[in-house]
C-alpha cells in the first residue's frame, strides 16, 4: 500500500461517516487495522488507505445502506464479486471506506467475514497486470513497463475466474464474544463503537506485539487469525 501524506488529524470520510452511522443508529463497530492505530497510536495508521467498520451480516439493509452512501457523496467501488462480505465506498478527499460483513460461525461461537484474493503467486501476477496502467503496489515500475499486456491479462483473469481458479476466500475469524458488547470511545470530537474486549480483539487479531507498528503488515500472512478456504 501507498504512504498516504499530510493526512488530517481526523479522514473527512471516517468522520462523515461515523456521523452518518450514529445518526442512523446503525450498529457498527470499528475494527481491524483503524482500530489498530486509534488504541495503539490515537490516530489513523498513515500508511492505511482505508477505514475499517465492521457490521452483522443481514442486520442491515444493504439498499439503505446504498442509498444513505450515494447521498452523501460516496461511490461504491466496483468489483468482480457481489458475493463477499466486503462493500468499498469511495470519495474524493478522504479515504476509502471498507463495510466488512461478519457472520456467526461454528454454533455462533465465532465471528468471520471473507474476502476474495489470488489463489497463488502467478494469480497475483496477472491480477496486477490487469490493472498495470493504475497499479501503485510493490514492483509498480515493472508492472506499469508492462501495461501492453493489460488488456490480455483482463481477459485470462475473467476466464480463470469463471473456471474457479483464480481466487480463493480469506478473511478474519474471532471469538463472538469481541462483538457481543460494544463500548463508545472519544476520537478526537467523534463518538465511535468499539468492541468492549478491544485490547483482547487486537492481541486476538494481530498477535501478542501489536503494539509494535509494521510498515510491511500483511494481514493475509502475519495475522493468527486469518482463515482461508478454496472454495468461491
Amino acid at each position: 500500500m501507498s504512504l498516504i501524506k499530510k493526512l488530517p488529524k481526523i479522514d473527512p470520510n471516517f468522520k462523515l461517516v461515523i456521523s452518518l452511522f450514529n445518526k442512523m443508529e446503525i450498529n457498527y463497530w470499528v475494527c481491524q487495522g483503524t482500530l489498530l492505530g486509534i488504541i495503539r497510536d490515537r490516530s489513523l495508521i498513515p500508511w492505511d488507505p482505508d477505514i475499517d467498520l465492521g457490521i452483522i451480516n443481514k442486520s442491515l439493509d444493504i439498499l439503505s445502506l446504498k442509498k444513505i452512501m450515494k447521498n452523501n457523496g460516496f461511490n461504491k467501488k466496483k468489483k468482480f464479486f457481489k458475493n463477499d462480505n466486503l462493500i468499498t465506498y469511495q470519495k474524493k478527499g478522504g479515504r476509502d471506506i471498507d463495510i466488512n460483513f461478519y457472520k456467526y460461525h461454528n454454533k455462533n461461537k465465532s465471528v468471520i467475514t471473507e474476502w476474495y484474493v489470488p489463489k497463488s503467486f502467478l494469480m497475483k501476477v496477472i491480477e496486477a497486470l490487469s490493472l498495470a496502467k493504475k497499479y501503485d503496489g510493490k514492483g509498480k515500475i515493472l508492472i506499469r513497463c508492462l501495461s501492453f499486456l493489460e488488456k490480455f491479462s483482463k481477459s485470462l483473469k475473467m476466464s480463470l475466474i469463471k473456471k474457479n481458479f483464480f481466487y480463493k476466500k480469506a478473511g478474519y475469524s474471532h471469538p463472538s464474544k469481541f462483538i457481543k458488547r460494544f463500548k463508545v470511545i472519544k476520537f478526537y470530537e467523534l463518538d465511535i463503537n468499539v468492541p468492549f474486549f478491544y485490547l483482547e480483539y487486537l492481541k486476538y487479531t494481530y498477535g501478542n506485539d501489536w503494539r509494535k507498528p509494521k510498515k510491511n503488515y500483511s494481514w493475509f500472512k502475519d495475522s493468527p487469525s486469518t482463515i482461508t478456504t478454496t472454495n468461491n
